[in-house]
């Protein structure tokens, strides 16, 4: 972003620039400002992952300083502030594991494309653009591998169906010719729109600001 400094009163100012940040709990990612490098963080995040996120936004290019202020009256954050020094000497090692439910249907709403592809491109070797006309809908290797992990019937039953859909999907779209751009709008999103990183795992929502 450009900037440009402007003295006023004896003081100077830079201009067009973000100094300041006010932020909610959900901090831990999204901010990525080389010159910020002092944060002040009121109260103990729930989680140490959280913790580790939130606190390295700052201090990316200089040396920064967190500040931490801690609730005396809340167990959680009295109990960090007795083992403040130990436990920030080796907080990676207190990061809690996280639950997974495998299968969901979200789950396999979001991935199943992508194995599709996957499969497609790698196993069946039309790992080039022009020759993804070529796939027959033909996937019975890959609904092996899907049958032999899916335990639950239901969830079995949801997964071998969607891939069904796709399959037929694909196969019914060879010969059109259709031109888009790189990254869809959240409002444009369909089956095929594969997930452009781990990190792709809620629900996207779409922002409207209004100007009154």
């Amino acid at each position: 972003m450009p900037f440009s400094l402007v003295v006023k009163d004896n003081m100077a100012f830079v201009q067009n620039t973000v100094d300041l940040v006010l932020a909610s709990n959900m901090f831990s990612v999204g901010i990525d400002i080389e010159r910020l490098n002092v944060m002040l963080m009121n109260g103990q995040p729930k989680n140490v992952a959280e913790y580790i996120q939130a606190s390295s936004r700052v201090g990316r290019k200089d040396k920064g300083i967190v500040i931490n202020l801690l609730d005396a009256n809340r167990s959680r954050d009295k109990s960090y502030f007795e083992n403040y020094v130990p436990f920030n000497n080796a907080y990676y090692k207190f990061v809690e594991p996280l639950s997974v439910t495998p299968f969901t249907e979200i789950a396999l709403d979001k991935v199943l494309a992508s194995l599709l592809v996957c499969y497609v491109r790698h196993k069946q070797g039309l790992y080039l653009d022009k020759r993804a006309k070529d796939f027959t809908g033909d996937y019975k290797e890959l609904e092996n591998f899907i049958s032999d992990r899916i335990k639950n019937k239901k969830q079995l039953e949801y997964a071998l169906e969607k891939l069904k859909v796709l399959s037929e999907k694909w196969t019914t779209k060879e010969g059109d010719l259709t031109y888009k751009i790189l990254i869809k709008k959240i409002s444009d999103l369909d089956d095929w729109s594969l997930m452009m990183s781990m990190r792709e795992i809620d629900t996207n929502s779409i922002v409207k600001i209004i100007n009154k």
